[in-house]
């Protein structure tokens, strides 16, 4: 019963975010408002900031879902590309096909895997981010990993 409940607040909070934006899905919307590019920036010597740190676009055509008693898995596939602000030195971005997939007892709140992959780099920065992949993944999985549990969280209590 209490899975049941949850399902149905995890659908109704779907069905809430709808209206976002009606060009793109509610994940894309979702993963918009998380502000994915925003870490992306470094002090370089001479030049000062630089970074690709505004959201150009995201598009994320497949998601996956599924529910076995208490555990939720879910994966994704999608593309982000990021770019420098209008004022920056150098003027340009990067963009990666991003896989990502996690599992999370909804009971408790658990979360058992998150994994996420970073490949096939575009842009003019995009050789630049592909060096740091590794770093990059590793806090997109852990960004995730948070959200998911303040989700799941807020998700369980009462309203």
């Amino acid at each position: 019963m209490r899975t049941s409940i949850l399902c149905i607040k995890f659908a109704l909070s779907i069905f809430m975010l709808s209206g976002i934006a009606s060009a793109q899905t509610v994940i894309e919307a979702l993963i918009e408002n998380q502000e994915p590019c925003g870490g992306l920036r470094t002090e370089a010597p001479l030049i000062g900031s630089v970074g690709v740190d505004r959201l150009e676009k995201v598009r994320v055509p497949e998601v996956n879902f599924a529910l076995r008693d208490d555990e939720l898995s879910m994966s994704m596939t999608g593309r982000l590309a990021c770019k420098t602000s209008e004022n920056a030195a150098l003027a340009g971005s990067a963009s990666a096909r991003i896989k990502a997939s996690l599992k999370v007892d909804i009971a408790s709140c658990k979360v058992f895997e998150t994994n996420v992959e970073l490949d096939d780099f575009g842009g003019e920065f995009g050789s630049v981010i592909s060096a740091f992949q590794g770093q990059i993944a590793e806090s997109l999985s852990k960004k995730l990993q948070s959200k998911i549990i303040d989700f799941c969280m807020n998700m369980q209590s009462p309203e």
